[in-house]
Parts: C-alpha cells; structure tokens; sequence
C-alpha cells in the first residue's frame, strides 16, 4: 500500500506519525547505548576481577616460593636435580635433620616425583632415578626464582630444554 493512501485512511497525522518514529529511534538509541554502558560495566568488572585473581595468584606464588624455600624436600630435590649427589649422612648433616625426618622428606619427594616416573634411591649416593625426559620435567616444576644465583645457569639451561621438548611435542600434535 503506497504511504499517501495509508495516511489518508488513517487517524493518525503526519507530524504524529513522524514523532512516533523519532520517538521509537530515540529509545532504541538509549536502549544501544544503556547496552553499550552495561557491557562496558561488565568488562570493567571482569577486568577488576582479573586484576583480583592476579593479585591472588602472586600472594599464593609468594607464600609458595617461601614454603618451598623454607622445605627440606625441596632443598634435597633442587640439590639432587642440579648434580649435588651425596650420601644420606651428607644430607642430613647438612640440612641438620634426623635420618627419620629425612626418610619421611625422601617418602613425600618420592610421591611428588612419582607421577613422572621417578624414584629417589638411597643406594650408595641419594640420586633420583628414572629417564632424562622426566628428571627434566621435574626440574621445570620448580621454580627457578628459588635457586640461588649461582645454580641458576644450570637450572635455566634445564628448563630451556624442558621448553624446547614441549615445544616440539605440541607441534606434534
């Protein structure tokens, strides 16, 4: 039906009719931009909340670094994992521990190490057995802010090749 014959059958004028329009794209204009405003409030909240959860993460990362700085277990693993071999008598002399608080370290790094496939053995020397590829992926568990400097070399040169492995590996797949 052509406009002219529709505003001649009906009630409603032009000027009325033309005020409804502008009135309906106002509001769907308000409507967008209350949209728009919502969703930058949602982003901005999301945002918050991720800043939030970083902050959460560093504290826990902290409290974590200074457990395991503080762990006997991990100080026997960081040692063991850069080559510092010794006999258990050389450990607990060292970490000023008794030889059962050591076999209770030595039990929960066996459990820690046992998911990749490692075992720590108290043979002649305390050495960790099992495949390079895990000894190497357990080394790239660790932290290596948690090393002091001068083991670092060796630490991030086992984390570069922990890397490059993953790498390869998820280029394989």
């Amino acid at each position: 039906m052509p406009f002219n014959k529709l505003m001649e059958e009906s009630t409603i004028s032009y000027d009325s009719l033309v005020h409804l329009f502008t009135d309906i794209s106002r509001n769907l204009q308000r409507m967008s931009l209350e949209k728009q405003v919502e969703l930058r409030q949602i982003k901005n909240y999301k945002k918050k909340l991720y800043e939030l959860s970083l902050q959460q993460t560093a504290v826990t990362k902290d409290i974590l670094l200074y457990y395991l700085n503080e762990s006997v277990v991990f100080s026997i693993t960081q040692e063991l994992l850069l080559g510092n071999q010794g006999t258990s008598e050389d450990v607990v002399n060292k970490h000023e521990i008794s030889q059962s608080t050591f076999r209770r370290e030595l039990a929960l790094l066996n459990e820690y190490s046992s998911p990749f496939g490692l075992y720590t053995s108290l043979r002649k020397q305390v050495e960790i057995e099992g495949n390079e590829w895990a000894i190497h992926l357990l080394a790239g568990s660790f932290s290596p802010k948690l090393l002091d400097s001068a083991n670092e070399t060796n630490f991030y040169e086992q984390l570069t090749l922990v890397e490059n492995a993953q790498a390869d590996n998820d280029g394989m797949l």
